[in-house]
């Protein structure tokens, strides 16, 4: 859970950087080649992967099976889906009471934006204190991932 949780937050805002460069670019050049699509995607890839992950020939075409790349920008909403989801496990944990805040904004749907549906509550998920509490969940898996494998080895 916790690998997944940490590459579904990098890839996709590896992604969404490389979404952002790509259109940058063509606003710029009103034109982007293949090769320097490719060139920007193992960019954007390979800073997320890092220094130590070896890109095969042909790694820059990855952007072409990647189909949901061309749904522009929707990728952020897997990373913040789940800071999300993980603030929300948060609050639960530390106070029970509070499902039944999560119940509400599951009920809305598609009736309120995210902004307003959060804002019921009294979370206002434009500030970064809401996303660090996701990101403290991770952090707190990855300790307890760490105690764990301590125990393992003694």
């Amino acid at each position: 859970q916790l690998h997944g949780d940490i590459s579904t937050i990098f890839r996709q805002v590896a992604c969404y950087k490389f979404e952002t460069d790509l259109h940058k670019t063509f606003r710029e050049k009103g034109h982007v080649s293949k090769e320097e699509i490719g060139e920007l995607f193992v960019k954007h890839m390979s800073s997320y992967l890092g220094e130590s992950v070896f890109f095969p020939p042909r790694a820059e075409y990855g952007w072409t099976y990647w189909s949901h790349i061309r749904a522009f920008f929707y990728v952020y909403s897997y990373a913040s889906g789940l800071l999300i989801a993980k603030a929300l496990r948060g609050r639960v944990r530390r106070n029970p009471k509070d499902i039944e805040q999560v119940k509400n904004i599951l009920s809305v749907g598609l009736s309120a934006s995210p902004r307003e549906m959060f804002a019921d509550i009294g979370i206002d998920i434009a500030k970064k204190e809401f996303w660090d509490e996701g990101i403290a969940e991770i952090e707190r898996m990855l300790e307890e991932a760490e105690s764990l494998a301590e125990t393992i080895e003694r």
